[in-house]
């Protein structure tokens, strides 16, 4: 009789905690991430931090999981067009499918 006492109480239990693994990883999601160029403003070494800050920051949100979308600039449009506003960067990023956008 004890035993059955014991399992009554633990196996509601662990039924319960695998249930709740399961739920949150099924809620994990790639999340889906589009790195935009950056305006440096500094004398020496211009070019390189702007080649270089958005590769580091792809390889660094790759590592994480993160999914990292590739930037292209529509037909007739610059990048000053694009980024020239908060708002047009972020119809710039749901048009591109992104969850998330990174730009300085």
């Amino acid at each position: 009789m004890r035993r059955c006492a014991f399992l009554k109480k633990i196996v509601p239990a662990v039924i319960l905690m695998l249930c709740a693994a399961a739920g949150s990883a099924f809620a994990l999601e790639t999340v889906q991430v589009l790195v935009l160029p950056f305006d440096i403003h500094v004398m020496e070494g211009r070019e390189y931090l702007e080649e270089e800050l958005p590769k580091v920051l792809r390889s660094f949100l790759e590592q994480e999981g993160a999914a990292v979308l590739k930037t292209e600039i529509p037909a007739g449009k610059s990048w000053t067009d694009v980024t020239r506003n908060a708002g047009g960067i972020r119809k710039f990023g749901i048009n591109q499918g992104a969850d998330y956008v990174i730009w300085g």
